[in-house]
């Protein structure tokens, strides 16, 4: 790879910005007309009761009740002990039913997430941002084509983290370990047998909505390794999500940071905030990276 002095870090804004409806809450909208069933059936497991939820959604699918739905349905589907037909396959009757409900439930979104991403239209008109083309390379948080369809950017130039429209399957989902879900059922630990198996069948399939952030920085160690001759880096339309930080720790550990300039876009005073605490909190020279700026200003 040659030498990147340019790095840029292309966030969900940054297709907003581009008039590409790609907000979480938009995904809800086309969600309840897509698969309405799906939808209802999203709303009642994650007891959604607002759109706020909407906004943190990868976040979000990993705080499930997931107490209320073990109990529920372990003590529906109780043995009965005393009857003449009861076998030791019975213990199991609630386990099957958590594993069967939630994991089809956590593979009808990720199929309907890719179904809404290949649904996204982009706006004729776009509102363009300046770009560097020489000695650059862009980390993509976005599933879409926007760097490649109105930038000309070459693909072998942009690193899709989380995978891309034509992917066969989008990487998305909550930052939960198998033993952060233990401890949000804790509980139920101490329930009886039945109880105790549905609860590892419950945790073991939202498990499969888990974004396992560290095994892809694992698998791109090479790549962070180009980044030590960066000099200047750009964010453009990235949150700052919790889910998401752990690339950029990795991303400035790789660097010189006591040299590399910034340039960062935020939207609200939220996210300015958001920001601000974050590059203190790594010991970023302000003065690399302050002020921030707005999309539309560059």
């Amino acid at each position: 790879m040659d030498k990147i002095k340019n790095l840029y870090i292309i966030g969900n804004g940054f297709d907003c910005h581009h008039g590409i409806d790609s907000k979480y809450s938009s995904y809800k909208s086309w969600l309840s007309n897509y698969d309405p069933e799906l939808y209802e059936e999203l709303l009642s497991f994650y007891e959604i009761e607002n759109d706020e939820w909407w906004w943190q959604f990868e976040l979000n699918l990993g705080t499930a009740n997931l107490s209320n739905y073990i109990l529920q349905t372990s003590s529906q589907n109780q043995p009965n002990y005393a009857s003449d037909e009861f076998r030791d396959r019975d213990y199991y009757i609630a386990f099957h039913q958590a594993e069967k409900e939630v994991e089809s439930l956590m593979i009808k979104i990720k199929r309907t997430f890719k179904d809404w991403v290949l649904s996204l239209k982009q706006e004729k008109s776009v509102n363009k941002v300046k770009l560097k083309k020489d000695d650059c390379f862009y980390i993509n948080f976005n599933y879409t084509h926007t760097l490649q369809e109105i930038y000309n950017i070459h693909p072998n130039k942009i690193f899709h983290i989380h995978g891309e429209v034509d992917s066969d399957e989008l990487i998305i989902g909550h930052n939960k370990t198998y033993e952060d879900l233990h401890k949000d059922t804790l509980d139920c630990a101490y329930e009886d047998y039945v109880t105790q198996l549905t609860r590892d069948a419950t945790v073991s399939a939202l498990l499969l909505m888990r974004k396992n952030v560290e095994d892809i920085i694992l698998s791109n160690e090479n790549l962070f390794y180009c980044f030590k001759d960066v000099e200047h880096i750009y964010v453009y339309g990235f949150s700052f999500s919790l889910i998401d930080l752990p690339y950029i720790d990795k991303i400035i550990d790789s660097i010189n940071k006591s040299q590399v300039q910034w340039t960062i876009s935020y939207y609200t005073n939220d996210d300015a905030c958001k920001i601000l605490n974050y590059m203190k909190s790594k010991k970023v020279p302000k003065e690399l990276w302050n002020p921030l700026i707005r999309l539309e200003d560059i």
